[in-house]
């Protein structure tokens, strides 16, 4: 069986790493003979279990040998055409969403999730998704004009993606608390704060003067790596811009600690050996207490040089 798998332009060789083999064939994608599962990947966006490979389409009639290949695949309960998020795929979005409103009625409710990735105008591997809830790894959030920042779509991201329905509903209740560590000028914050959770958020930098006026914040003007809360907190969170062995030990401290309940951080990746940076951040992360944490990281499609990790607290 053969894999096609997602990735952030540029990011093939740590995807492939990853794999622990594979190939390129074009910016974004990446071809396997075996995968992990789609959640214990970091670099991947979305997986496809190829089934078929159409290299030659008739640019006049794509629609028919789609079609037939799709009828191959059982029942389906949806179908998604996509491309690589690379720039020279990046024009064919017009293209992919004129053939899933053509394809359409293939889908029976029911079954498998068929896939279409366009990897040119004429040419397609179709198959059964195998990775997340976003088709492609796009999230496409939109974005909340009271918000100080873009940086927040990165957090609803994480929380959405990186947490289980069951979590999310368990562990963001109005009335629960957190720290945001680098917190100017309130991205993050704000994502809490439209949860219901009451933040501390330590920036010597400048907070969004609404978020103070919610009455859910305060503003501690502290560096992000000595600040230590008095009482312990249901979330930890943290974009700050350092060291990725860094950010791992101050987490790592705080959830051993019990000085939070879980954390929810990026970690920003060095321009070479990016993989093997992320390898020794595992490893630490590896030191928690297992049956008491689950944890995962991903590439999200709003990080750029960085990954976004999640310790989240079993129940």
């Amino acid at each position: 069986m053969t894999f096609a798998l997602l990735c952030r332009p540029g990011f093939e060789a740590d995807l492939i790493a990853e794999l622990g083999a594979g190939q390129s064939p074009q910016a974004g994608l990446v071809l396997a003979e075996a995968t992990p599962p789609f959640d214990e990947m970091v670099f991947a966006r979305d997986v496809l279990e190829i089934r078929h490979r159409l290299p030659a389409l008739d640019a006049k009639d794509r629609v028919t040998p789609l079609r037939a290949a799709l009828a191959t695949l059982g029942p389906l309960e949806s179908i998604s055409v996509i491309h690589p998020d690379a720039d020279d795929t990046r024009p064919l979005a017009p293209l992919a969403k004129a053939l899933q409103n053509r394809l359409a009625d293939s889908v029976q409710n029911r079954g498998e999730r068929g896939a279409v990735w366009l990897t040119a105008s004429t040419a397609a591997l179709v198959g059964i998704g195998r990775g997340g809830p976003f088709p492609g790894g796009i999230a496409r959030l939109k974005f909340p004009t009271a918000a100080p920042s873009r940086s927040t779509l990165k957090l609803d991201e994480a929380i959405q993606v990186l947490l289980t329905p069951g979590e999310r509903a368990r562990l963001f209740k109005p009335g629960m608390s957190a720290v945001d560590l680098g917190a100017a000028p309130g991205g993050w914050t704000f994502q809490l704060v439209q949860r219901g959770l009451r933040v501390i958020a330590v920036d010597n930098g400048k907070i969004d003067e609404r978020l103070l006026s919610s009455g859910k914040v305060e503003h501690r003007r502290e560096d992000g790596f000595r600040f230590r809360a008095k009482n312990p907190v249901d979330w930890l969170v943290c974009d700050m811009v350092e060291q990725p062995s860094r950010v791992v030990a101050l987490m790592v401290e705080w959830l051993r600690s019990g000085r939070c309940r879980g954390a929810i951080f990026n970690l920003k990746l060095p321009m070479r050996k990016r993989y093997a940076a992320w390898i020794e951040a595992r490893s630490e992360l590896l030191k928690l207490a297992r049956p008491k944490f689950r944890f995962c990281a991903k590439q999200l499609y709003h990080d750029r040089e960085e990954i976004t990790v999640a310790v989240v607290p079993k129940a």
